[in-house]
């Protein structure tokens, strides 16, 4: 049986520091001591006169169980979706989700959207439902907000593309992805990414996720990378571990229709 004080994804809760709890400790352990006195007062002291590295270090913790709990929290919600839990994405939230497929015209994530922008893609929607409707997408993992002093924006996610695109352009990312898997393995040419486009005949918004998908499964060194490029990778360099990972992944893929 699992230790749940082992769960990787339960928050960290900062220890409470509250001096006058840390003081009834300090009076308490003093008593059960043989010297109480000198004991006591030194453990006072340091309840109500911290040091600075003490108070440094507690700043630090509580800096860090934010960062982790934030960071939880996120990955909570994105498990929610790719694991395939019922997530209730309506109204404004699910128009704008929809709003967001639509209007890319590439499958790449490199647009940063405004407010302003986002309030255009669900026009006669009031500001703030639509702001609302960001944060929701973001709590969900679908979309990453960027802040700089001031402002903020956002853009899709790494996952978007692959989460949403089922439900609203009808194709499914990871069959995609096992279609490109299989046409390189029967022609090494079809490694080139040009030559996967003519031959498949399908849009850069339908053909690049799929590319990405793919790039997961062979190491960076062994991708072509040219910028500035119209795809993820302009092609893949196989070796016989990188197939065999290939077809692995290819007998795993469901097939049929999304």
């Amino acid at each position: 049986m699992s230790d749940p004080s082992n769960n990787e994804k339960k928050p960290l809760d900062p220890p409470a520091r509250d001096p006058k709890r840390r003081i009834g400790r300090a009076v308490v352990e003093a008593a059960a001591q043989a010297t109480p006195l000198t004991a006591g007062v030194a453990r006072l002291y340091q309840a109500t006169h911290p040091s600075a590295e003490d108070v440094s270090r507690e700043n630090w913790e509580d800096h860090v169980t934010d960062r982790v709990n934030a960071h939880d929290d996120r990955l909570n919600a994105h498990d929610q979706v790719l694991q395939g839990e019922t997530v209730a994405i309506e109204g404004v939230a699910a128009k704008l989700l929809a709003a967001l497929a639509r209007d890319c015209p590439n499958g790449w994530r490199e647009r940063l959207y405004e407010l302003g922008d986002a309030c255009a893609l669900v026009p006669d929607t009031p500001r703030q439902e639509v702001e609302d409707a960001i944060h929701e997408l973001a709590d969900y993992g679908l979309v990453d907000i960027d802040r700089v002093i001031g402002a903020w924006r956002f853009r899709v996610s790494a996952g978007f593309y692959e989460i949403v695109d089922e439900h609203v352009m009808g194709w499914r990312t990871e069959q995609d992805a096992a279609e490109l898997a299989r046409q390189m393995l029967e022609d090494d040419a079809l490694s080139h990414m040009p030559a996967m486009e003519e031959a498949l005949g399908w849009p850069l918004r339908r053909l690049n996720p799929a590319i990405s998908f793919l790039m997961r499964f062979v190491p960076e060194g062994r991708t072509r990378k040219v910028m500035p490029s119209p795809y993820p990778t302009m092609g893949f360099l196989l070796l016989g571990e990188d197939r065999a990972r290939l077809r692995r992944f290819m007998r795993g893929v469901p097939t049929g229709s999304p």
